[in-house]
């Protein structure tokens, strides 16, 4: 025999071990009751996390869409200008506040030495979050009047701004510590 026949023979030998695998586990899944499938796919952890972040995701991001009516007839067209330029600001000014400590702290729980300093290393981003809040506000209240004069915000609603951003960034911190321990009913 050729060495072209010996190989196609092993290669033919090789698919029949695999179907005939293949064949155990179709029988397997056939013999399994559909309840115990359901059994299987409903208590994997997986689907439940998966589950509820979705359900919160889908619930935070429903909630300034159902408020939308309430806002477009409490407000009027200047006090919703106000609102819009008050969500640009914040969502301006909250990465400079965050500096992406969450992210530092979530890439950081998965390193080995991250697990044991972990309690140290949300203290600094604690740190860190809180003195780059300082010094934005040092900063606002040094230019407030050009601020204004682009955002048309005064100073309370300039001072506003950073207080959630500071919020923004504190709660981001606490959801992905609760992400990264796996507890997906605190994070919804």
């Amino acid at each position: 025999r050729s060495s072209f026949d010996i190989d196609t023979m092993l290669d033919w030998q090789i698919c029949e071990l695999l179907i005939e695998k293949n064949a155990w586990l179709a029988k397997r899944w056939i013999t399994m009751s559909i309840a115990q499938i359901k059994q299987r796919i409903f208590s994997s952890s997986l689907l439940k996390s998966s589950g509820i972040y979705t359900i919160s995701s889908l619930v935070n991001a429903a909630i300034p869409f159902l408020l939308m009516p309430l806002l477009t007839r409490c407000l009027t067209p200047e006090d919703y200008g106000i609102v819009s330029m008050f969500s640009i600001c914040v969502a301006i000014i909250t990465p400079f506040v965050g500096l992406s400590m969450n992210g530092a702290v979530a890439r950081a729980y998965y390193t080995e030495e991250g697990k044991e300093d972990i309690s140290a290393y949300v203290w600094n981003g604690l740190v860190i979050i809180t003195g780059m809040a300082l010094l934005i506000t040092i900063c606002t209240y040094f230019f407030s009047d050009i601020i204004y004069n682009y955002s048309l915000l005064n100073n309370s609603w300039q001072f506003a701004v950073i207080i959630v951003a500071y919020a923004q960034a504190l709660a981001l911190l606490l959801l992905v510590m609760w992400q990264v321990k796996i507890r997906p009913f605190k994070y919804g």
